[in-house]
């Protein structure tokens, strides 16, 4: 599956095609804003047996999307007991998620870096954009998301990327940067309201 061609390096072992199905049933649902119901599709896709985790960093943000922060510290309180399996990129995706639940916005940055310093044409580069801007550092946002190739991976179906980059040029005053990035955004997806409203 194409939409997940960037993170094969990342994770420690390959999924079974069964739990690559329940994935990206999940993953669609996820990308439609449908939280509530990827979180048990995510569950069912993790694969302890065979060591497949990454559909549990998925389900932590999912779970964060719709506060439901206790599932998110069961899940991660899991994952970090099984720390020594986990993959370099999985390990930075616990410090990432534990730092959030902390409330500790600047190590979210640093997780958020270094992940997509180890996996660099990754939608990892979404994250480190949305915690620059939540870090006040917007310039630092705009440039991981002009990195991003919004029309590969998962990232046609995600319209949130063109919110977080025009507001990235909003916060720098780069008012005609924003306006030319909403209208990208509009163009890929002009079914859209989000994107009009950018």
């Amino acid at each position: 599956d194409p939409r997940f061609a960037s993170w094969a390096s990342a994770v420690s072992h390959a999924p079974s095609l069964d739990a690559q199905r329940e994935l990206t049933g999940a993953v669609d649902l996820h990308l439609r804003g449908e939280f509530r119901s990827a979180i048990p599709r995510f569950l069912r896709a993790a694969d302890p047996s065979a060591v497949f985790n990454m559909p549990l960093l998925w389900a932590m943000q999912a779970s964060c999307n719709v506060e439901e922060y206790e599932q998110a510290e069961a899940i991660l309180s899991d994952l970090t007991s099984r720390r020594g399996q986990l993959s370099p990129f999985e390990q930075l995706g616990c410090d990432y998620f534990a730092a959030c639940l902390n409330g500790d916005r600047a190590g979210a940055l640093r997780a958020a870096r270094r992940a997509s310093e180890l996996v660099p044409d990754s939608e990892a580069l979404a994250q480190l954009g949305r915690e620059a801007i939540f870090s006040n550092q917007p310039r630092l946002a705009a440039d991981a998301l002009e990195r991003l190739k919004p029309d590969r991976g998962w990232m046609p179906s995600w319209t949130p990327y063109w919110g977080r980059l025009t507001e990235a040029y909003h916060m720098l005053g780069d008012h005609a940067r924003e306006l030319e990035a909403a209208r990208r955004g509009r163009r890929q997806h002009p079914e859209a309201i989000s994107t009009l409203l950018y």
